[in-house]
């Protein structure tokens, strides 16, 4: 899987180098040469076109092409009941109904255009308008990717909602929770949202270095889209992983107590050999609780490490990426 992303990274680099080649050839025909000029300075130098193309568009079609991997994985996993398929088949689709996330994404990208354009996108004539059209195109990229994990994220939350071991008809997993097609789901969560914030990360360092002479009020609002895509991207990573691992408790639990029933059935005459099964089957259960509260995937307890990473990594920029850090307020200028 991490090769399938590197070959959607690779193409679209070429994608990105194949769109300027078009501007320029364009630009060349229509302004002049000294136009084509600066719009190829502009692509490779201001905005990091090549970079950009290959993190924001690669990572976009790897989710949308390669999705089959997790839907296939999920449906050899998740046992749902008949009364539920339905409305589990409905949000497997994702993008159900198909015109909500592209209004979503439209709305999205007139706001990013709107900041992007109001921040001052360089050059004139038919070479401002191809770059301009190119930089708005990768806010609708963005605001489509953010839809898929919206998708996702409503997915896992009617699995969640579903799945609770108090109820009789819940969602079960028909897996070993360490079974091969739990990996794989597992394995593409990890990958896509790595390649999500680093599509972000990319993509807003560039806006900065391209508008850098932006006015202030613009210049700070590029920082509005971070605050879309980077939660959603975290998210996406960690709670289908802990709506997964909460369904395998709950089958264990209902197993125990399975168990247990048939158990002190057989063993109804026998006062002692019923109190030690008890005993047994309350250990493993105080066992698996604790192990559940001190082991989770992330919670309140993570705030301090995750503090001082960020705080780590904020530092770390500020001391190797300038461009950043003057953003952030860490440096000289705006």
């Amino acid at each position: 899987m991490v090769l399938v992303a590197f070959f959607w990274f690779v193409v679209w680099g070429l994608g990105s180098a194949v769109l300027w080649f078009l501007g320029w050839i364009l630009t060349t025909f229509i302004q002049g040469p000294d136009a084509a000029s600066d719009l190829t300075i502009k692509w490779f130098f201001a905005f990091d076109g090549i970079l950009a193309g290959a993190a924001g568009y690669g990572t976009i079609f790897f989710l949308c092409f390669e999705r089959s991997i997790l839907l296939t994985a999920l449906r050899s996993v998740i046992d749902v009941p008949p009364s539920l398929q339905e409305e589990f088949e409905q949000r497997m689709r994702l993008f159900s109904p198909w015109w909500r996330p592209l209004a979503v994404a439209v709305l999205l990208t007139g706001i990013g255009g709107f900041i992007a354009y109001g921040a001052g996108i360089p050059l004139k004539g038919f070479s401002h308008r191809y770059l301009t059209a190119m930089v708005i195109s990768f806010y609708f990229v963005g605001a489509y990717g953010l839809m898929f994990i919206v998708g996702v994220l409503n997915l896992f939350r009617f699995i969640d909602k579903h799945s609770d071991s108090a109820s009789d008809v819940r969602i079960r997993l028909k897996a070993p929770f360490i079974s091969q097609a739990v990996q794989t789901i597992d394995l593409f969560l990890v990958v896509s949202s790595g390649m999500c914030v680093f599509a972000v990360y990319v993509c807003f360092r560039g806006t900065l270095t391209a508008f850098a002479a932006a006015p202030p009020a613009f210049y700070k609002a590029l920082i509005i889209p971070v605050f879309f895509y980077l939660p959603a991207s975290l998210v996406y990573s960690f709670y289908p992983r802990h709506v997964l691992r909460q369904i395998w408790e709950n089958d264990t639990f209902a197993a125990i107590e399975h168990f247990a029933d048939e158990t002190r059935m057989n063993l109804v005459s026998d006062l002692k050999a019923t109190l030690e099964l008890r005993k047994l089957i309350l250990d493993v259960k105080e066992k698996m609780i604790a192990e559940r509260r001190m082991l989770p995937i992330l919670s309140l307890k993570d705030a301090p490490t995750l503090t001082m990473a960020l705080l780590m990594a904020i530092q770390l920029v500020a001391q190797k990426d300038p461009i950043v850090a003057v953003f952030l307020g860490l440096g000289g200028g705006k």
